[in-house]
């Protein structure tokens, strides 16, 4: 809106004029409108500026055509109607470097992640610089750090300030697929897939200026570069390793080595990551493991030797005599390479995903792993390296209870499943093309019931205590400063399982008496408490399965444990995902007045341990005791009135079951020379331990035999051990 006056005479339009530079520049427009309505772009593409400067300028125009000398204007800043964008952070570092006090880390979709490492003891993140791409590897100069950033090219971070850092200039490669880059005094040297090494000048790290590329024919998808003395080596996934001649006074300025015993395309091989360190070339092979290649003065190569480590191998680093590799799924290795000609592998240090990144410094080496963000590990002693006792700096998504392992798999039905315990982080950001973000909303599918809305600075949330469930979504938006929220695939999604314990059966259970007198064995399967011999050996069978439809989750081995009041395994035992059938003995007693425990229980791929477990129930049964406390051994006693012996027993069952116990008793008079006269027999069925019954008499005196023998009144009928009192009676 506007309007104009004259003093001297009537005003008979306007001029106005819509432009970003001084005055004299902007084409003016005639109109009698006091008012209108304009648009104005302020990119083609999302990939360019999303906000712009503006000055706007009106003058009235008075009835003999004199023009207002000093126009009227007003400033304004355009936006776009891009939407914002959310980003929910995840767990990579696929490379890793130190500088100083920092760490930083090539983190995926994250960017660059940054962290103070001043006190080794409680290192943590302190700015994530998203730059739009895929961050895979990383080489730092003079406070500036070089991104190979995928589809997005090159991002060069300004991060003097490390806790401010920020994207100062991009470069987007032909290829889109940058995925390694090396520096040599002011050039970039830069992998970049089926598009070759590409050479940039980045003397002003702010206008990275294209120099130079090598591209062979026929084409070779390169995944990393290294430089010696003029000489780059390339990475060329399948088409092997290439070395390169550079000449930075050539107008062609790379061009291939000559020939040696074994150059250009040396080998077919998936090389992911090439080191070179006083002449030797040390390749981390994907398909292999690690080669050493001779790079000679004239950049020919050697191949000296290789070493198959069993994993994918994606990145080394070389510390003195040792090679650390990267190994992907197989963790890290250390590879002694004292002799290039003669690699050992000396150590392996196994880790849950794969390990993408490794970096020294000193005797800490920064190890990368594409969902737990990167753990520190103790190179003093190569040969037992080893996570350091504050291993874990994790990125988001993290669990906040760690319970075993966690991998990232994918699952049938979803591009993407992140796979979890009962407690989860997420973390978050998010940007607004040329705007301001003024808040966010988040959820939970399933769990919460409407979207949170939530301030600028909340930029986390964590849930505890998930039931399992295959798939859990959580989603989360972006508001900018116009009100519009991120939509479709500007939002943050991330899927994951909350994993399920497995579930075990126990399929039959049987025992051996362990008898010379018999090879039988007995079973028991589905008998509760069950009375068995003392001495057998239990065998039992059982089968685990596991809920989870993550494809990747399976049962990996299983434990078992066989228990009472006390542990008979001081420990649970725990056997392969190919075993099924175990076996316990010869067992102990059972506790008294209770039983034995057989707990098998299963373990899925993550070392999730079954909480419960199946239970099957035992008693080990051993025979009773029996002591006649009355009449003592060599007892003289005078006739009973009654011609009734009175006997007292003191009778144990050392099951702890006193019901299942019976006494057989003899008394026999003796009558010299090895004579006897048996006197009575019978069987009594003590109900306490201290426990008393009559004999008749039907004799006056003599020499007497009492001789008991206890049994078990039920359950196997085991025999105790016999006793025998002889005793005197007088008239």
């Amino acid at each position: 809106f506007w309007k104009g006056f004259d003093d001297d005479g009537l005003i008979r339009g306007y001029e106005y004029a819509l432009g970003d530079t001084l005055q004299r520049n902007v084409e003016w427009t005639f109109t009698t409108k006091t008012d209108s309505v304009f648009v104005y772009q302020t990119a083609d593409d999302r990939n360019q500026d999303q906000q712009r400067d503006h000055i706007f300028y009106v003058r009235s125009i008075d009835n003999e055509g004199k023009e207002d000398r000093t126009p009227s204007f007003v400033n304004f800043r355009a936006f776009t109607t891009a939407e914002p964008r959310s980003i929910v952070f995840r767990e990579v570092a696929f490379r890793l470097l130190a500088e100083g006090d920092y760490v930083y880390a090539a983190g995926g979709e994250n960017g660059l992640e940054i962290f103070d490492r001043s006190d080794r003891a409680n290192i943590r993140r302190v700015n994530t610089v998203f730059t739009g791409g895929n961050a895979i590897s990383l080489v730092y100069r003079d406070g500036y750090v070089f991104l190979a950033d995928a589809e997005k090219g090159v991002s060069i971070i300004d991060a003097r300030n490390p806790e401010s850092a920020f994207v100062t200039s991009t470069y987007t490669t032909l290829g889109r697929a940058a995925a390694g880059v090396t520096l040599q005094d002011d050039y970039l040297f830069v992998a970049d897939g089926r598009n070759g090494i590409v050479v940039l000048d980045v003397s002003v790290p702010e206008e990275p200026a294209f120099f130079g590329r090598y591209r062979p024919n026929p084409r070779a998808t390169f995944t990393d570069v290294a430089i010696r003395d003029g000489y780059v080596i390339g990475a060329g996934d399948s088409s092997g390793v290439h070395s390169i001649l550079f000449n930075e006074n050539d107008e062609i300025a790379m061009t291939a080595a000559p020939n040696g015993r074994n150059v250009g395309v040396l080998f077919q091989t998936s090389s992911l990551r090439a080191k070179i360190q006083d002449g030797i070339a040390y390749v981390a092979d994907g398909s292999v493991g690690l080669w050493t290649l001779e790079v000679g003065a004239d950049g020919s190569l050697d191949s000296l030797d290789r070493i198959i480590t069993g994993g994918r191998a994606v990145d080394v680093e070389v510390v003195g005599d040792y090679a650390y590799l990267a190994d992907g799924p197989n963790g890290l290795v250390v590879v002694d390479v004292s002799d290039p000609m003669n690699l050992t592998q000396v150590r392996r240090v196994g880790f849950s995903g794969n390990v993408t990144g490794v970096f020294a410094d000193g005797d800490t080496l920064y190890v990368g792993n594409d969902d737990r963000g990167f753990v520190l590990i103790d190179i003093s002693d190569p040969a037992s390296a080893d996570i350091l006792a504050r291993p874990s700096l994790r990125f988001c998504f993290e669990e906040v209870q760690v319970a075993g392992r966690v991998d990232t798999l994918r699952s049938p039905a979803e591009e993407e499943t992140l796979v979890a315990f009962s407690d989860v982080k997420f973390c978050w950001e998010g940007i607004s093309p040329g705007g301001r973000v003024i808040g966010y909303r988040y959820e939970l599918g399933s769990i919460d019931n409407v979207r949170k809305e939530v301030g600028p600075d909340s930029l986390e949330v964590s849930y505890s205590d998930l039931p399992p469930k295959d798939l859990y979504i959580f989603s989360v938006d972006t508001k900018d400063e116009t009100g519009l929220w991120s939509t479709g695939n500007l939002s943050a999604t991330r899927r994951f399982t909350v994993n399920y314990d497995p579930q075990t059966t126990i399929d039959s259970v049987w025992y051996d008496p362990n008898r010379a007198d018999s090879d039988e064995l007995f079973d028991i399967t589905g008998q509760d408490n069950v009375l068995i011999e003392d001495g057998s050996t239990v065998f039992f069978r059982w089968s685990t399965t596991d809920k989870d439809s993550v494809v990747g989750d399976t049962i990996s081995g299983s434990f078992w444990t066989v228990n009472g009041a006390g542990v008979f395994s001081p420990d649970s035992l725990e056997v392969s995902s190919r075993t099924r059938v175990a076996s316990a003995g010869p067992l102990p007693q059972s506790p008294e007045g209770s039983f034995h425990r057989l707990i098998v229980g299963g373990i899925d791929s993550f070392g999730r341990r079954e909480a419960a477990g199946a239970e099957f129930r035992f008693q080990v049964n051993f025979p009773p005791d029996v002591t006649v406390t009355s009449p003592e051994p060599n007892q003289t006693i005078r006739r009973p009135a009654n011609d009734r012996l009175t006997v007292l027993l003191n009778a144990i069952d050392r099951d702890g079951l006193l019901e299942d116990l019976r006494v057989v008793y003899r008394l026999e008079l003796d009558l010299g020379n090895g004579a006897v006269q048996r006197i009575a027999d019978g069987e009594v069925i003590p109900d306490t331990q201290n426990y008393s019954f009559d004999i008749p008499l039907n004799t006056t005196r003599g020499i007497f035999v009492l001789t008991v023998t206890p049994f078990d009144r039920a359950g196997l009928g085991k025999r105790g051990p016999i006793q025998s009192v002889t005793f005197f009676i007088v008239n």
